[in-house]
């Protein structure tokens, strides 16, 4: 596996496993480790394929018609992706530059990985960026240089937890989504058959 050696060991990544190797896991990809893979069999094994490798592709595909629906039918230039994941097929940014060129995104995760393997990627895309930062700390996400230089929170933002929300315990909304609303960010939801929307309208 090709990694940011530097950054991983720094972080200390290699011998415990983490959500987004595990994630990469179950959806067949290559950048995991033996720890990912063995604590991912065993929800494997206790839960079954269709609860684990099922679910996390259904996942990613909500994931998929999520951005397109955003970006094309509401017209969101700008997202930020909370516990994005390390990159894979049809990542945000190109859901959304395939309906709006312009369209910016944040990645946002905590793992060390996934910044050595983000910054690859994204060093080949304008108008993206990858914050390290974790979703119970609002602050380090919404105030990284990285975000205000390329979101404009007076304009509609999507704000992603695909990944995120079924890792995290169930209690109450997440502190980034508190966190930026406000008189000149909070855009309104619009409430789709099976998951809640962050756009109420299509803005120019």
């Amino acid at each position: 596996m090709a990694d940011d050696a530097g950054d991983v060991r720094a972080a200390g990544h290699f011998g415990k496993p983490t959500p987004a190797r595990m994630y990469d896991y179950f959806l067949g990809g290559k950048d995991n480790f033996e720890v990912d893979r063995a604590a991912a069999d065993q929800i494997i094994a206790r839960l079954g394929v269709e609860k684990s490798r099922f679910v996390a592709w259904e996942n990613r595909r909500f994931l998929w018609r999520a951005v397109e629906y955003l970006s094309g039918e509401c017209g969101v230039r700008q997202f930020i992706d909370v516990g994005a994941g390390l990159p894979t097929m049809r990542n945000t940014h190109e859901i959304a530059q395939a309906a709006n060129p312009d369209a910016r995104v944040v990645y946002v995760d905590n793992d060390p990985i996934v910044l050595s393997h983000g910054r690859v990627l994204l060093a080949k895309h304008g108008g993206t960026a990858i914050v390290t930062a974790d979703m119970r700390e609002p602050a380090a996400i919404l105030d990284a240089p990285e975000t205000r230089d390329l979101i404009d929170f007076s304009k509609p933002v999507g704000i992603l937890f695909n990944r995120g929300f079924p890792l995290r315990a169930i209690g109450g909304p997440s502190p980034v989504c508190a966190r930026s609303r406000g008189p000149r960010r909070d855009h309104g939801r619009v409430q789709g058959p099976r998951h809640d929307r962050l756009v109420r309208r299509r803005h120019p």
